[in-house]
């Protein structure tokens, strides 16, 4: 399933060649953050629970890697986005993008080639 952090994975990649348009790691691992954040709020799986405070709404983990970041949250105690997208950055590190970019591998939307430079 296509969701907003695949899309920021895609966005900064150029069309023909595949590198990065982006080289800031640490923005486009934030942005990445960002869209789970947004996709559960969009899902009614983040809610908030107070003034600037959120938390995960209790029910099983989504399929696929929804859930595998998902559950970064998972009996967290409610917190502001900015803790929020802490936690799943701080969490997965640079795999976070490397888990996305290879599911849109699997999915076929990108391809793996050798860096011919």
């Amino acid at each position: 399933m296509q969701t907003l952090a695949h899309d920021f994975t895609l966005l900064p990649l150029h069309d023909d060649n595949g590198t990065a348009l982006v080289q800031n790691s640490v923005l486009l691992q934030s942005c990445i953050s960002a869209a789970f954040v947004g996709e559960w709020m969009f899902r009614d799986r983040l809610v908030a629970t107070g003034p600037n405070l959120f938390a995960l709404r209790s029910g099983p983990i989504s399929q696929g890697l929804m859930g595998k970041v998902e559950e970064r949250l998972v009996g967290k105690k409610p917190s502001t986005l900015q803790i929020c997208m802490q936690a799943i950055q701080g969490s997965w590190g640079t795999s976070l993008m490397t888990l996305v970019t290879e599911e849109l591998v699997a999915q076929g939307v990108l391809e793996k080639a050798e860096d011919k430079r």
